[in-house]
């Protein structure tokens, strides 16, 4: 037996373990004298058991905020992959119905509610999306990770240039077009005919009849860039 409790007849809580599975136990946690935790790894599988008293109706509302930031310290210790037991006495009804609380509350309570139930199922709904939080980061990273080896073989080289053609793609106007038409009217839509005609209006523009005389250039530059710009040659009037 494991025991925690700092004055005799008052508050405390313990842990029994059979005889057999002494040996199995690896670790004890006693976290204050109304929570105890005792883990055993039997058949390479971690067990964590958790005692707990909450405190009564009546005492002071610190002491009860207390022993609820105590118990959920200690079971956010427990690592996502391990198995939880709480066995406790929480003071508190969940009552019969389990509007507002469906995720946590089974529905196979009985009575009312009262404030110590109210409290029960708090923790509970926070400590679960605590742990679906958890859950979530976890994954993602065994993604990221699963990613990052898989872009080190020969196929995640592949995997990264598709990645970088699709990127530059997408960087193109031609991604933001839905039509165009060509010199003679006629609707173009396919991506290969609007390509095709975007280079036959470039070359149209700049080829160098289309070009004209601009007249001499003048060696005109600043102290930060060097540039040629057309002389003006049109007199006013």
């Amino acid at each position: 037996m494991w025991y925690t409790g700092k004055t005799r007849n008052r508050n405390g809580v313990a842990i029994i373990v059979d005889g057999n599975l002494k040996d199995e136990v690896v670790e004890i946690k006693r976290k204050s004298d109304r929570i105890i935790l005792v883990k055993l790894m039997i058949d390479e599988e971690a067990f964590n058991i958790i005692s707990a008293y909450a405190p009564q109706i009546g005492l002071e509302e610190s002491t009860k905020k207390a022993f609820w930031e105590d118990l959920k310290e200690i079971v956010q210790g427990v690592p996502l992959g391990e198995k939880l037991f709480i066995g406790a006495d929480l003071n508190g009804h969940v009552g019969s119905t389990n509007a507002g609380f469906e995720s946590v509350h089974g529905g196979y309570g009985y009575g009312v509610r009262n404030e110590g139930g109210e409290s029960i199922l708090d923790f509970a709904v926070a400590q679960a999306r605590k742990d679906a939080k958890k859950a979530v980061r976890e994954a993602r990273g065994k993604a990221c990770e699963g990613l990052y080896q898989k872009l080190e073989t020969k196929n995640g080289e592949k995997d990264i240039y598709r990645i970088a053609k699709q990127r530059e793609r997408r960087t193109k106007d031609l991604i933001h077009i839905k039509y165009i038409k060509d010199k003679a009217d006629r609707v173009l839509v396919k991506e290969d005919e609007i390509m095709r005609d975007d280079e036959l209006i470039s070359n149209t523009l700049f080829n160098e009849e289309s070009m004209g005389d601009f007249g001499d250039l003048d060696d005109t530059f600043d102290d930060t860039n060097r540039r040629f710009v057309s002389s003006i040659r049109a007199q006013e009037g």
